[in-house]
């Protein structure tokens, strides 16, 4: 069965629609706490209580760990706060301002139709008709060609807004990665949000070629005189010329 997924405009435009949809979650379950007089601490905050995977399981669209990436964004921006307590598995949430639950707006827990008639929503997508950033665009800019099927079907489940920025940033993450051997494929940055990284991939070098571990290279040089005895040389080794009969690694010096 579909559902919809509400977040306010403004929130969106603050913390991107994943950030805004989140914080929505989180504020449906404390204003009910904050009616009802639970999870309040000394200081008057109301808490509520959730683990990752059960966040996850709610949105399907979201792994476990992007709810990770989610929460530490919004809780290093000053938005929420959450906390593990003792050896409990669950995370505890609380807003850092509550004027965010909008206790007089009761607009979120109704139903939602979209008025818009160029979207078209499901409970794990939301698919624009008439978009500025096709499929095409990204994929001929990202470069490595590979799993296209995956990554279509995960780049049409992404809204106008998060596909501006990643097409923003795909030149940097290719300019990042110029060897597309290294490169990972489309649909994993996708599936990553690997846009909201605050670093870019880092290219270690190759190392250098150092050859074998075998005895040291010997030039044949012919024109030089053996160090030792004077005579035609037919080998070097550090720049010293040997004869056949002082050969540094067939004979001892003499």
């Amino acid at each position: 069965m579909s559902s919809a997924r509400l977040f306010y405009s403004d929130e969106a435009a603050d913390h991107g629609l994943a950030g805004a949809t989140f914080i929505n979650y989180l504020r449906l379950f404390i204003r009910g706490n904050k009616r009802k007089g639970l999870h309040r601490d000394d200081d008057g905050r109301t808490w509520m209580y959730s683990r990752y995977e059960d966040i996850s399981s709610e949105h399907p669209f979201w792994t476990v760990p992007q709810v990770g990436r989610l929460v530490r964004k919004l809780r290093n921006n000053g938005v929420i706060l959450a906390e593990k307590r003792g050896y409990e598995p669950e995370t505890w949430f609380a807003f850092v301002d509550e004027s965010m639950l909008r206790m007089d707006d009761d607009s979120n827990t109704k139903p939602l139709r979209h008025a818009n008639e160029n979207v078209e929503s499901t409970y794990t997508e939301v698919t624009l008709k008439n978009t500025k950033y096709p499929f095409g665009d990204v994929w001929d800019l990202y470069g490595k060609k590979v799993e296209r099927a995956k990554s279509e079907a995960l780049w049409k489940k992404l809204g106008e807004e998060t596909r501006a920025l990643v097409m923003a940033h795909v030149p940097l993450f290719v300019k990042a990665t110029p060897d597309k051997q290294y490169r990972q494929a489309f649909c994993v940055y996708l599936r990553s949000r690997r846009w909201e990284d605050e670093e870019l991939p880092v290219v270690i070098p190759k190392k250098k070629d150092r050859g074998s571990w075998g005895k040291p290279e010997v030039t044949v040089n012919r024109s030089r005189e053996c160090v030792i005895c004077g005579g035609p040389a037919t080998h070097s080794h550090q720049n010293d010329p040997y004869c056949e009969d002082h050969d540094q690694y067939s004979k001892r010096l003499i």
